[in-house]
């Protein structure tokens, strides 16, 4: 995959063929895989490969006897990672396949040659690439994908609807309600919502989902959460189907910034641009980031 894990090496070439019986050269060994870590530069002046082997040559001329010898298939490349805070350097970086072993015999030179190794993976990832020289084949860049929690995990929690407290052990579920709201109910209903560890450094508001069991979901967006970073309250006003159970939930996206300071987070090789807390009546709160390109990453504790 894109992110080189495992990390593995290359598989090895095919033998040649025989005709008319059953052997012939032998194929290249793959390639093996190399990681370089490392907290601060990684300077490329030299060579880094992880290349297949060549496959075998019939070791006369390909030819006896009225047979033909083939010669074997090239070994696959293998995989190079290099993960550091700045990659420079403008050393070779390879990973290629090995080529196919020939065979010589003059008329069916190209018909009884080995076929080329695959070319293997390269990745570097890196907070400052400097690097200007490609690589053999194209490298694949990502920033470092370790990933880390705020100081205070944040969190979501529905405290009430219509005036209705939430009882312990919702499980959010269509066939068991976990609140009934008192008969002639009217919309819109006030939803309750509690939360910690949310910074409140600009005017942070929760959106809170309504998902029916049968029609369209809606959504609605809360007063700005007011208290404290450490604990928090804010109200929503939705509509709540008349006739048919459903599911609340809450989420909030904070700016990566507000949690973080500069620091820079990163989420399997993306820079992460907010953070984003979740959670469904009778769940608990989940953590996200929500990368440059729009991918939201559930948040584990590596």
């Amino acid at each position: 995959n894109a992110y080189l894990t495992p990390l593995i090496g290359g598989s090895g070439g095919g033998g040649g063929a025989y005709y008319p019986s059953t052997r012939g050269s032998y194929g290249g060994g793959g390639s093996g895989a190399i990681l370089i870590a490392s907290s601060g530069t990684i300077n490329v002046t030299g060579y880094i490969y992880a290349c297949g082997g060549y496959g075998g040559i019939y070791s006369t001329d390909g030819y006896e006897n009225g047979t033909y010898f083939g010669g074997g298939g090239g070994g696959g490349g293998g995989m190079i990672r290099l993960i550091a805070d700045t990659i420079t350097g403008e050393g070779t970086i390879q990973a290629t396949g090995g080529s196919g072993g020939d065979q010589t015999y003059s008329s069916n030179t190209s018909y009884w040659d080995g076929g080329d190794g695959s070319s293997g993976r390269i990745r570097l990832e890196a907070d400052h690439l400097l690097r200007v020289a490609n690589t053999n084949p194209s490298y694949q860049f990502g920033y470092p994908t370790a990933v880390t929690f705020p100081d205070g995990i944040p969190s979501l929690t529905i405290t009430s609807i219509g005036g209705v407290p939430a009882p312990e052990g919702a499980i959010g579920d269509f066939e068991y309600p976990d609140v009934n709201l008192p008969y002639g109910t009217q919309n819109p209903v006030t939803v309750g919502i509690t939360a910690a560890n949310i910074p409140l450094t600009t005017a942070v508001t929760v959106t809170v989902r309504v998902s029916p069991r049968k029609g369209t979901e809606s959504t609605a967006t809360s007063t700005a959460l007011s208290g404290t970073t450490e604990s928090s309250t804010a109200t929503a006003s939705v509509n709540l189907p008349a006739s048919e159970p459903a599911i609340i939930s809450v989420y909030v996206s904070v700016p990566v910034v507000a949690m973080f300071g500069d620091g820079p987070v990163y989420a399997e090789g993306e820079k992460v641009n907010e953070i984003k807390v979740s959670s469904t009546m009778g769940g608990g709160s989940e953590l996200s980031y929500i990368t440059e390109s729009g991918r939201e990453v559930l948040a584990r504790l590596y």
